[in-house]
């Protein structure tokens, strides 16, 4: 996650962030990546759009939110995007987006 002071950029709120070992104000980018013996390659990302940013429509149109983006859970974003990779033709052997990402079942 990318630590955050204030309440305005998009996503932002008070949650799990595996990049800082513990809740705290910010934002969370679900990514997936390709690891080889020599480096981690990303492939794709998307901003974790929070329930309570998700259900703030004013909030949103102030941040310059589209109105299309709903709330899905970080697990369904992981996913979404190792089915987008695997469309993408991307060399796989098996994927464990959740656990890379810190992602829990309250998230």
């Amino acid at each position: 996650g990318f630590a955050k002071k204030g309440t305005s950029s998009v996503g932002v709120t008070r949650q799990y962030s595996g990049t800082l070992g513990r809740v705290d104000n910010c934002q969370v980018l679900v990514s997936a990546h390709y690891v080889d013996r020599v480096f981690d390659w990303p492939l794709a990302g998307e901003l974790y759009l929070p329930k309570g940013w998700a259900e703030d429509p004013e909030r949103g149109r102030k941040a310059q939110v589209p109105e299309a983006i709903g709330f899905r859970t970080k697990g369904e974003i992981a996913l979404s995007l190792v089915e987008e990779s695997a469309r993408s033709r991307c060399p796989s052997r098996s994927s464990s987006p959740m656990r890379a990402m810190g992602i829990s079942r309250r998230s």
